[in-house]
């Protein structure tokens, strides 16, 4: 989907970007933050959380959280909708080329700089372990 707008800064529920009027089962509407988190050791992932239009006053669920990534990104599409964007480590260097372009702006911190350079390295180490088997494999055969 089109990078409307990039969401940065969203990391946590009281930084998180806000959908006013969310759909909450068949009829009901309701509010909805959602943000990336960041664990060290484990990396992003997307969390939402709703309100709950069934009980007076402004009541948070319980949030949700998706699975791990090395790293993600979260936006807004043409629609205005939130989605997000993960990458996932054991990438080639031409994945991780365009998915730092297309996602740039989301990508200026310091910390997703630094875990784009360990995935680069982590590609560059894995094709050239693969290249080693490979060659090693054509050597056994040759022989």
């Amino acid at each position: 989907m089109p990078v409307v707008q990039m969401l940065v800064g969203c990391v946590s529920f009281d930084m998180a970007h806000e959908t006013e009027d969310y759909p909450y089962g068949h009829t009901l509407r309701c509010q909805r933050r959602e943000w990336l988190e960041y664990k060290r050791g484990h990396g992003y992932r997307f969390v939402t959380c709703t309100s709950n239009p069934k009980r007076p006053g402004l009541v948070w669920n319980k949030p949700h959280a998706s699975t791990y990534a090395a790293l993600a990104v979260m936006y807004l599409d043409e629609k205005d909708h939130v989605q997000w964007a993960p990458f996932h480590a054991g990438s080639d260097e031409p994945s991780i080329d365009r998915y730092a372009e297309t996602y740039a702006e989301g990508l200026q911190g310091a910390q997703e700089q630094a875990i784009l350079h360990d995935l680069r390295n982590i590609a560059r180490i894995s094709k050239a372990r693969w290249e080693a088997y490979l060659a090693k494999q054509q050597q056994q055969v040759a022989s």
